[in-house]
C-alpha cells in the first residue's frame, strides 16, 4: 500500500465526498485502465498507418567472373543501387483490414473497461466511505449511552448495598455498558479499516476526520431514470461492441490466403573501370494456396460463428443485467421499508423510556429505566445499521445506472436519530433522583 499511496501528497483535513470522488479517478485501479487505453490508442494509430504501398531501397557490390568463350573469361566488379515501390493487395489487404478492425475494437473495449474501472472504483469508495460514516455514527451513539454509566453505577451500587437489589441484577444491568465498551472498540476498528481502504483507492494520504453525511443518489434514484440511464451502461456497451466487431469481421473481404503484389523498380549499376547501366522493371506476383477455397470457406464459417456467439452473449448479458437490476431495485425498496420499520421501533422505545422515567420512584424504577435506556440505544443502533444496509443496496442499484452521480445525502435520517437519542438519554440522566 505504501507504494501505491503517494506519500508526498499532503491532503487537507477538510476533505469531503466530492474530494474523494475526484481523487479516486486518479487512483491505482483507474490509472491502470487509463494506461491500457493509451496503449490501445497507439495500437490503433499503428494499424491505421499501415499502408498498402511499401518502398524498398537497397545497394549491393559484387565481383563477377563470367565466361565469354570456352577459353576466355570476363571478370569485373559491379556496384548497384536500386529502389522499388511495392503495392500489396488481395490477402495483404485482408490482413491490413483485419488489423485495423481488431485495433479499433480493442480501443473501444479498453474505453469501456476504463469506464467500468471508474464505476467500480466509485462503487467501492462509496461502500467504504459509508462504512466510515456509519461507524462514526454508531460510535457517537455508544458514547451517548456510556455517558449514563457513572450515575447508573452509583445508583445501582446504593440499591445493592441497601439490599433493595441483588448483586446479580446489578451485574446484569452494568453488563449493558460492558457490551458498549466492546462495541466501541469494534466501531473504531471499522473506521480505521475503512480509512485505510479509502487511502488505497484514492492514492491520497487521507487523515481521519468527522464525515457528517454518507454518499447516495437521492436526487435521481427513481425507477424511470434508472431504466433510461442503464441503456448506456459500459457493461452493455462492451458486449455490444464485441457483437459489432464480429459483424464487421463477417462482412470483410476474404481471399483464402491468396497474396498478390505489384512491384515497380529501378536500378542503377556501375562496373568499376567500366560503364554505367540501369534496369527498370515492373512485375506482378501472385501466391495461391492449393486449398484456397476450403481455407476461405473455413474463415467465413469461423466469422459467422463468432458473430452468432457474440449476439448470443449480448442477449444473455442484457437479460442478466435486467434481472440483476430488478433484484437490486427490490432489495433497495426492501431496505428502505426496513429503515421505516426500525424508525417506528425507535419511536416506541422513546415512549417506553418516557414511561420508565415516570415510574422511577417505584421499587423497580431504576431497573426499568436502565433497561429502557438500553432499549432506546439499541433501537437507534438498529436504525443506523438499517441505513447502512440501505446504503449498500443503493450502491448496488447505482452500479446499473452510473449516470446518476453519487453525492452526499444532506438529509440523512441518522442525524435526527442521534440528536433525539442524545436528548432522551441525557434528559433522563439529569432529572432522575
Amino acid at each position: 500500500m505504501a507504494g501505491v499511496i503517494r506519500g508526498e501528497t499532503q491532503t487537507a483535513d477538510a476533505w469531503n465526498w466530492d474530494d474523494l470522488r475526484a481523487w479516486v479517478q486518479q487512483g491505482p485501479g483507474v490509472r491502470l485502465a487509463q494506461f491500457q487505453e493509451r496503449i490501445a490508442q497507439s495500437q490503433e494509430q499503428e494499424a491505421e498507418a499501415d499502408s498498402a504501398l511499401r518502398i524498398l531501397v537497397g545497394a549491393s557490390f559484387s565481383r563477377v567472373r563470367e565466361p565469354i568463350t570456352e577459353e576466355q573469361d570476363r571478370a569485373y566488379e559491379r556496384a548497384q543501387a536500386h529502389t522499388s515501390v511495392l503495392w500489396e493487395f488481395l490477402g495483404a489487404r485482408e490482413t491490413r483490414e483485419s488489423r485495423r478492425l481488431d485495433a479499433h475494437a480493442n480501443l473501444a473495449l479498453r474505453q469501456s473497461e476504463n469506464e467500468m474501472a471508474s464505476i467500480q472504483a466509485q462503487e467501492e469508495l462509496a461502500r467504504v466511505y459509508n462504512a466510515y460514516v456509519r461507524g462514526q455514527q454508531r460510535e457517537q451513539l455508544i458514547l451517548i449511552f456510556l455517558e449514563g454509566r457513572k450515575i447508573a453505577g452509583t445508583r445501582l451500587k446504593q440499591r445493592t448495598q441497601s439490599k433493595v437489589m441483588l448483586e446479580a441484577e446489578r451485574l446484569a444491568l452494568m453488563h449493558f455498558y460492558d457490551e458498549a465498551d466492546s462495541a466501541l472498540a469494534r466501531e473504531r476498528l471499522i473506521q480505521n479499516t475503512a480509512l485505510r481502504q479509502m487511502r488505497f483507492l484514492t492514492g491520497q494520504n487521507i487523515p481521519p476526520r468527522h464525515a457528517p453525511s454518507p454518499a447516495g443518489v437521492p436526487a435521481c434514484q427513481t425507477r424511470e431514470s434508472l431504466a433510461q440511464n442503464r441503456a448506456s451502461h459500459p457493461l452493455l456497451a462492451k458486449a455490444r461492441q464485441n457483437m459489432d466487431w464480429a459483424e464487421a469481421r463477417l462482412h470483410q473481404p476474404r481471399y483464402g490466403g491468396v497474396e498478390a503484389g505489384l512491384r515497380l523498380g529501378h536500378a542503377q549499376t556501375h562496373d568499376l573501370g567500366g560503364s554505367n547501366g540501369h534496369d527498370t522493371m515492373i512485375g506482378l506476383e501472385v501466391s495461391i494456396p492449393w486449398e484456397w477455397k476450403t481455407r476461405r470457406n473455413a474463415q467465413e464459417s469461423q466469422d459467422r460463428g463468432r458473430r452468432d456467439a457474440a449476439a448470443e452473449e449480448y442477449a444473455q448479458i442484457v437479460a442478466r443485467f435486467e434481472l440483476e437490476f430488478q433484484n437490486a431495485w427490490e432489495q433497495w425498496q426492501l431496505e428502505t421499508q426496513y429503515v421505516q420499520e426500525r424508525t417506528r421501533h425507535f419511536v416506541a422505545a422513546q415512549e417506553a423510556l418516557r414511561v420508565a422515567r415516570l415510574r422511577l420512584p417505584s421499587e423497580e424504577g431504576w431497573t426499568r429505566l436502565i433497561a429502557a435506556q438500553h432499549a432506546l440505544y439499541t433501537a437507534a443502533m438498529e436504525i443506523v445499521n438499517a441505513l447502512r444496509q440501505q446504503d449498500m443496496a443503493a450502491t448496488d442499484l447505482w452500479r446499473y445506472a452510473p449516470d446518476c452521480p453519487l453525492q452526499e445525502i444532506t438529509d440523512d435520517p441518522a442525524r435526527a436519530i442521534l440528536a433525539q437519542t442524545q436528548d432522551a438519554l441525557s434528559k433522563n440522566t439529569r432529572k432522575t433522583p
